[in-house]
């Protein structure tokens, strides 16, 4: 991989001269992942800041009950990690890969260095970890909140629009992303599957409905799409 084309042709470096671009390329190497690597742990620090250029990585976090969550899920074109653990503190989430993936791991002296000399490049950062943080609040409202079947179907049409319509989640992926266990996700998949949303194969979820599944996620019953199978 071109590390400098790379850096050159995403949104987030696109601004930066020829002169910012070889720097920060002299302070990054090529870090490849297979599906399931985990990137980094939770309550860690590290050099790096990490730049996903093909793949993706999900954000896991442990709730107090011991439950894991999926907080965020990267793709390609985004800095995974949030501003304080960027600015030195440490990580406040696990980040693991969801597919084999290619990432740029940038010297965080290289990293700040631009971010000081570039105020243009700062405040975009600074958007994109805000709106990761708002993601990341909405998700643990959703997971104290909302019916279960609506917070999976959230949680897929999300990953729908990120990803596309085939899913690299397993089971697993899901409960931790939903915060319930894996047999409540069998099931609610299971339903999901009789209503024609969904179909599953082995360590994947395919969307074969995504209008009704973004009607569940904002607030339709099932006993609603129960009727409607019934009168098609």
């Amino acid at each position: 991989m071109d590390i400098k084309k790379v850096l050159k042709n995403s949104m987030l470096f696109s601004m930066l001269s020829e002169k910012e671009l070889a720097e920060l390329q002299k302070g990054s190497v090529l870090k490849e992942l297979k599906r399931a690597d985990v990137l980094f742990e939770e309550g860690e620090k590290g050099p790096f800041v990490y730049f996903l250029a093909s793949g993706f990585v999900k954000a896991a976090r442990y709730l107090s009950d011991g439950r894991q969550i999926a907080v965020e899920v990267f793709s390609p074109g985004e800095i995974i990690g949030d501003a304080q653990a960027l600015n030195g503190a440490s990580n406040v989430f696990t980040a693991v890969a969801l597919s084999p993936s290619e990432l740029l791991a940038i010297r965080k002296e290289s990293f700040f260095g631009l971010v000081s000399g570039n105020p243009s490049f700062c405040a975009k950062l600074m958007e994109a970890n805000s709106k990761k943080l708002a993601s990341a609040y909405s998700k643990l409202v959703e997971t104290m909140s909302e019916r279960i079947e609506q917070r999976l179907a959230r949680g897929l049409v999300m990953l729908l629009n990120k990803i596309g319509s085939v899913i690299p989640f397993t089971g697993t992926d899901l409960a931790a992303m939903t915060g319930t266990t894996l047999e409540t996700v069998y099931r609610m998949t299971g339903n999901l599957k009789q209503y024609g949303m969904i179909k599953t194969s082995r360590g994947k979820v395919i969307v074969t409905d995504p209008e009704r599944l973004r009607l569940l996620a904002e607030g339709m019953p099932f006993s609603a799409h129960k009727k409607f199978a019934q009168a098609v």
